[in-house]
């Protein structure tokens, strides 16, 4: 079976095909964590030794096993059984990472609807709030303004691990720079029937969520219109007290503002 690499300029369209490993396994039921730690070491390998230009990635980009010419696995299915493996798990991250810059700035697509790297990075975050910074890293860099499976990943990770600080910082940024199509709605559904009003309604949980909202003015408001960013401040009004949305858009229109 190989391990085979697909990019090219358009989602969908597997135009560049880069052989960069051959392993003699036939199942993919079968993967065991050496064949994974193989598949992903010799992508990281192959990444490592051919590097895309900075700031002009493909466009359309992922890995699969393939045998005699058909796909028998694609990428989101081979991070999703890697993912099993615990020892695996930083190999998954380092890959994930290595493949952040696309063309446009955003992460390039594994198909028409997913980024490459999404089931790497939402497969950790299922698994151990530790890597729920990793997965914002992650969201970031995708084109929200064509998101498709995103709010799926973020309510399986919230029903994971609650809310806590690090899922609080997921909710900021999905009102700020990860807002993307469905942001509001989804903010808006985890506060009315997902436990997000009683997290809010505890000191420690709204100090997180503050803090988690200034972080991501000061960082995304930069250089952008004020307009814009009010229109974003705007959207926390159903979930702070007067006073600290007073004091959000005191520090978000500082951010803003030339320096």
């Amino acid at each position: 079976m190989d391990v085979r690499i697909f990019s090219g300029a358009v989602p969908g369209e597997r135009r560049d095909d880069t052989l960069v490993a051959h392993f003699d396994v036939h199942d993919v039921d079968a993967l065991d964590e050496a064949a994974c730690r193989t598949i992903l070491e010799s992508v990281l390998d192959h990444l490592a030794r051919s590097p895309w230009p900075a700031g002009a990635g493909p466009r359309a980009w992922t890995f699969c096993l393939v045998e005699d010419g058909e796909v028998t696995m694609t990428e989101h299915a081979i991070y999703q059984r890697a993912a099993t493996f615990p020892a695996l798990h930083e190999s998954i991250h380092r890959l994930v990472r290595a493949t952040a810059a696309g063309a446009h700035r955003h992460r390039p697509w594994a198909d028409e609807e997913t980024p490459t790297g999404a089931a790497g990075a939402s497969s950790l975050a299922l698994l151990d709030r530790r890597w729920l910074p990793a997965y914002l890293q992650y969201l970031r860099e995708c084109d929200l303004d064509h998101e498709v499976h995103q709010a799926g990943e973020l309510d399986a990770i919230v029903q994971a691990h609650g809310w806590n600080s690090d899922t609080l910082a997921l909710a900021a940024a999905r009102l700020v720079g990860c807002c993307g199509q469905f942001g509001e709605e989804q903010v808006e559904a985890w506060y009315e029937e997902q436990g997000l009003d009683e997290a809010l309604a505890t000191g420690e949980g709204l100090a997180a969520f503050i803090n988690a909202a200034q972080r991501e003015f000061e960082a995304w408001a930069v250089g952008r219109p004020e307009d814009h960013v009010t229109g974003h401040l705007e959207l926390f009004e159903p979930y702070l007290p007067g006073h600290a949305l007073e004091d959000l858009r005191a520090r978000a229109l500082a951010a803003a503002r030339p320096r």
